[in-house]
């Protein structure tokens, strides 16, 4: 396991099968850098699986930079695993769930081919 600053100038020879990314999406002004990173460190069979909620809006704008890269396959579902779906059927029944703040999303990305 690494910590990695995230810079647009990042440069790494070292690859990673798999990397974890959990709620880092919300501000906007780190996206190009994120994916600067994940393309550095990334190769042909690895798999980075991204936990976020939505944030309002800011996931959807990380993934349609994303896409513009036309680097990266994307996979998402609101689905991670029975655990994390009881607990959010237990928590939307609260006063202060909304559900764009606080549902995550499993997202797989995939170098493209």
């Amino acid at each position: 396991m690494r910590l990695l600053i995230w810079e647009t100038g990042f440069k790494s020879a070292e690859k990673f099968d798999r990397i974890l990314i959990a709620d880092c999406l919300y501000y906007v002004k780190y996206h190009e850098a994120l994916i600067h990173v994940m393309k550095e460190i990334m190769h042909k069979d690895s798999i980075c699986v991204i936990v976020a909620a939505k944030r309002g809006v800011t996931m959807d704008q990380f993934m349609e930079r994303l896409a513009a890269t036309k680097a990266f396959g994307v996979e998402v579902s609101e689905h991670i695993c029975e655990e994390v779906d009881q607990k959010i059927a237990e928590i939307k029944t609260q006063k202060l769930y909304r559900e764009t703040e606080h549902k995550p999303y499993l997202v797989k990305i995939r170098l493209a081919a």
